[in-house]
């Protein structure tokens, strides 16, 4: 009876053993994710909900069903777990599923109350720019407010303005205003609804940087060039600097520049190269300018004929015979030409003649080279005696020398026509005795005078304002050998050489910045009897001494290697000779062509001896000489690109 029991309880053991075995793992928990989020009103924040099973098992992305605490504060959506911002305040997130609920996440809920502007009520000049930036300010859950990140939203708002007479905004730059024209207009920027504001005034123009004009951007070894400057304005107008401007070169062994008191500036090139011109007014952007230097090459030639009173033109070609060639003459009747100056710029020539005085006539130069009146007056520079001028490198100021009287006259250069005006204190007569030729250095602050008959250089202070000479302080005067002639600087203004024509010999100089000069040697020209000039080669390899001679013998020509700026003892290849009592030497930018004229060759017609110079040698080549007028006076060449 026993047994039918026992068996009945196995069984149902083993019914629940399998039972057991046999049943589907139980979800235990919810965890949500963020469990702590901040948003601000209008935006969103999503939220995972990860299940746990009874079997250890975890379901990530699991489906259940999401609730909001407040939903005056933040709604979800209950499939999705997308929650959306409404107002400020704290709402709490929980999410259902299987009869379990998680533990609640909390949403804190930001509420955008204002958008700032910054700068607040800014001023532009017209014509500028001004960046605006926008940045929100909210209201927190508990009431206090927090401003966003500086700038955050600025690409995000609708930025408008009131006026768009007085200023727009940029369509690809968010918050870039620029002013159109004077006057204020009201600034809008619009960010979920909320609209922040400010003024933004647009002022009157004002200069920001310099602009530098010239009429070209080339001009030739011992050419000048005008350069000007000019204010650009905010609202793209242009003006006379209001300010000083400062003129300066990167490499004024090339090209230096020295500034007037009007916005224009000269600059003068010394060798080829290139440099650039800067120009600075104060704080206001500089500007600057490439000048390139070239050799350039000789295009025109003008002679003094002294004895017929005419001025002979030429045609110039530096590379093959006849080399010069007459293109006429220009007369003088009432006066005896001594000397043609060139005004570096190339635009006028001067004419330094005697008649009852000293007189400096103003010629213009066509583009063909000939000579036309300036319709200038001609001014007075002394007794009528031996004169000798000069221009300094930039074409300011004309110096003549007159012999007799002992002075220097000055006269200001117009930049406009080229006429001439007495520089105040003209004459000059301290320190100057005999005066018998002027050189102006290359930075335009010194003068010196070769003196015949005290033997000496006399120094000056070149005013750069007006031009007025004054010894110079460090070194009013200093010893030559016996009547020193026509003076030459080297191409770099490093050194200075005087032919003294008694000794015959040739002194050396250096040339300090401050002008003082310094004897390096003196060399002894053998065989000369009456040295009236010297003259250095462009490249500073060679110096070229001409010897009058004394009647009826030939004036010679030698060349001397330079070393360290001191030539050497004996003449480089064969002396040659010239015509009769020649006096004056010129030579070609290129070193190529060297032209000396034959003052005292007969009452007829006189000559203009011609010579090559060998490549690298320095040795002279005499070509065929070429007609000149009576008494022929200083060959001067005219220099071009």
């Amino acid at each position: 009876m026993r047994k039918p029991y026992f068996l009945g309880c196995v069984l149902l053991v083993w019914i629940f053993l399998l039972a057991a075995c046999s049943s589907a793992p139980v979800l235990r928990y919810i965890n949500i994710s963020p469990a702590s989020a901040t948003i601000t009103a209008g935006t969103t924040q999503s939220y995972t909900a990860t299940g746990y099973y009874s079997n250890g098992s975890v379901v990530p992305n699991f489906n259940v069903t999401w609730t909001s605490s407040n939903t005056s504060i933040a709604t979800i959506d209950p499939a999705s777990g997308i929650a959306t911002g409404v107002a400020a305040g704290t709402s709490s997130v929980t999410a259902s599923a299987l009869g379990l609920t998680s533990p609640t996440a909390t949403l804190n809920v930001q509420q955008l109350v204002s958008v700032g502007i910054t700068p607040t009520n800014s001023s532009v000049p017209l014509g500028t720019t001004q960046q605006l930036m926008a940045t929100a300010i909210y209201k927190n859950p508990d009431g206090s407010t927090a401003m966003g990140t500086a700038g955050a939203i600025t690409s995000q708002v609708e930025w408008t303005s009131g006026s768009t007479s007085v200023a727009t905004f940029n369509a690809t730059t968010p918050g870039l205003a620029t002013g159109l024209s004077e006057g204020t207009t009201l600034v809008k920027a619009s960010f979920d609804g909320v609209t922040g504001t400010t003024n933004l005034t647009v002022g009157p123009p004002v200069p920001q940087a310099i602009l530098i004009s010239a009429v070209t951007s080339s001009i030739a070894v011992g050419n000048s060039l005008a350069v000007t400057a000019e204010e650009a304005w905010t609202d793209g107008s242009k003006h006379v600097p209001s300010g000083s401007v400062v003129w300066t070169s990167d490499t004024p062994t090339v090209a230096n520049i020295i500034a007037n008191s009007t916005p224009t500036a000269l600059a003068a090139g010394f060798a080829p190269g290139s440099a650039h011109i800067t120009a600075t007014e104060g704080s206001l952007t500089p500007a600057t300018t490439a000048l390139a230097v070239v050799t350039g090459s000789t295009h025109f030639a003008y002679v003094s004929n002294y004895g017929d009173s005419t001025i002979g033109e030429y045609t110039v070609n530096a590379s093959s015979a006849p080399y010069l060639t007459s293109a006429g003459t220009v007369s003088t009747p009432t006066l005896k030409p001594s000397q043609t100056v060139l005004n570096p710029n190339g635009k006028y020539l001067y004419l330094v003649a005697t008649s009852s005085n000293t007189n400096v006539t103003v010629f213009n130069i066509t583009s063909t080279g000939t000579l036309t009146s300036s319709g200038a007056a001609p001014v007075t520079a002394g007794p009528a005696d031996t004169p000798y001028g000069v221009i300094d490198p930039y074409g300011r100021f004309l110096y003549v020398a007159d012999y007799t009287a002992n002075s220097i006259y000055g006269f200001q250069i117009s930049q406009a026509d080229g006429s001439l005006t007495p520089i105040a204190g003209s004459p000059f007569t301290v320190n100057v005795e005999g005066p018998i030729c002027l050189l102006a250095d290359h930075s335009g602050q010194f003068l010196y005078a070769t003196n015949g008959l005290s033997n000496t250089i006399s120094a000056y202070q070149i005013s750069q304002t007006g031009g007025a000479l004054a010894p110079l302080a460090a070194q009013p005067q200093i010893a030559t050998g016996n009547a020193p002639g026509i003076s030459s600087l080297d191409s770099t203004g490093a050194y200075l050489y005087v032919p003294n024509s008694v000794d015959g010999t040739v002194s050396s100089y250096s040339v300090a910045a401050s002008g003082v000069l310094t004897n390096v040697g003196t060399t002894i020209v053998t065989g000369a009897q009456s040295i009236l000039n010297v003259a250095v080669d462009p490249s500073d390899k060679y110096l070229y001494v001409l010897d009058a001679g004394i009647l009826p013998a030939s004036g010679m020509l030698y060349s001397f290697a330079l070393s360290s700026g001191v030539p050497g003892t004996s003449p480089v290849g064969p002396v040659v000779s010239t015509g009769l009592s020649p006096e004056g030497i010129a030579i070609d930018p290129t070193g190529k062509l060297i032209a000396a004229e034959n003052a005292g060759e007969g009452i007829v017609d006189s000559t203009i001896s011609l010579f090559t110079v060998a490549s690298g040698e320095g040795v002279l080549i005499p070509q065929a000489s070429v007609s000149a007028g009576i008494n022929p006076l200083f060959v001067t060449f005219y220099n071009a690109p």
